[in-house]
């Protein structure tokens, strides 16, 4: 009687994987399609130069309208809505597997720091697959606003693992653990705490309307980028940083070149502090925040309502 219930819990556990899996990789997508647009705007003020100084995020926002058409906001966009699937997928997977690990036979819920620690070890599971994936998408999608020398993803890898190998495809890895673990904690923690106030007694998400999914997925979103935004607009301008910029950093900060073409995640921090103040590492936010908005909204309600079709 016991090992048969033994096999009935592993084969729910089983289940559960597939089914957070199958429905994370289709909200991914939905998600990606919504929030890219954004997500251009946001790279392009995270990682402008000289001699282009937008003035916010519709300025910059028309002027790549004007110039360049309304597909160039969508630029780069296959690499991350296949990294979207790919990440939502092991995201929603890992974090079911990790509340079934901490919920207690007698509790029903989870407690917000049990979701939190959830949603970081998802989130750190999840950084190595999406950092080679960000790195290609960042290349794409400031390419015109530096010079045009990829033709696509296939092509950003193939140069760049020509050139630096496949540790080149991984710079700015510590910035995405720090953002992935961070912002993943604030997001499920923040979702299931919004979903927690609306829900009776006795019920579940199952009972929560459409809209009401909405709000909490659109408030997991915004606390998601409000916690650890400094980290990914470090990660974006170590993406993309060239040799001669790395050259500039050093001999800002240390009055030397730089022994090898590397860099770290703390002296980019350092550079932008010194050189943009302490708000320098916001810049952008405020275009994350509208984003984050419809595309996590998005995501959770696309989520639930594939699980409930997959339960049913």
């Amino acid at each position: 009687m016991a090992s048969k219930q033994k096999e009935n819990n592993k084969n729910d556990q089983n289940y559960k994987a597939i089914k957070d899996f199958s429905s994370g990789t289709i909200a991914g997508m939905a998600g990606k399609i919504v929030g890219f647009p954004f997500d251009t705007v946001k790279v392009i003020l995270q990682t402008q130069n000289n001699q282009y100084n937008f003035k916010g995020p519709l300025d910059c926002a028309l002027s790549i309208f004007r110039k360049e058409g309304f597909f160039r906001f969508y630029k780069g966009m296959m690499s991350p809505v296949i990294g979207g699937m790919a990440e939502n997928a092991i995201l929603f997977a890992v974090n079911g597997q990790m509340q079934i690990l901490l919920k207690q036979d007698s509790q029903n819920q989870l407690t917000l720091s049990q979701n939190m620690i959830c949603g970081a070890v998802a989130g750190f599971f999840v950084s190595s697959v999406l950092t080679p994936i960000e790195y290609v998408k960042c290349q794409l999608q400031v390419q015109n606003t530096i010079s045009k020398q990829f033709r696509g993803p296939l092509d950003v890898l193939y140069q760049t693992i020509k050139t630096s190998g496949l540790k080149g495809i991984f710079r700015g890895h510590s910035a995405t653990i720090a953002r992935e673990t961070l912002g993943n904690a604030a997001w499920f923690g923040s979702y299931e705490f919004a979903c927690s106030k609306m829900m009776k007694e006795g019920e579940t998400k199952d009972n929560l309307k459409g809209y009401q999914l909405i709000s909490a997925g659109a408030f997991a979103g915004m606390c998601f980028w409000a916690i650890p935004y400094p980290a990914d607009l470090i990660k974006s301008k170590m993406q993309i940083i060239t040799n001669e910029q790395i050259n500039q950093i050093h001999s800002l900060l240390y009055n030397q070149k730089p022994v090898k073409s590397t860099i770290s995640f703390l002296q980019v921090t350092r550079y932008v502090i010194k050189t943009e103040g302490f708000l320098g590492l916001y810049r952008g936010l405020g275009v994350t925040l509208c984003r984050a908005i419809p595309a996590n909204a998005t995501i959770f309600y696309t989520f639930e309502v594939v699980s409930r079709f997959l339960r049913s």
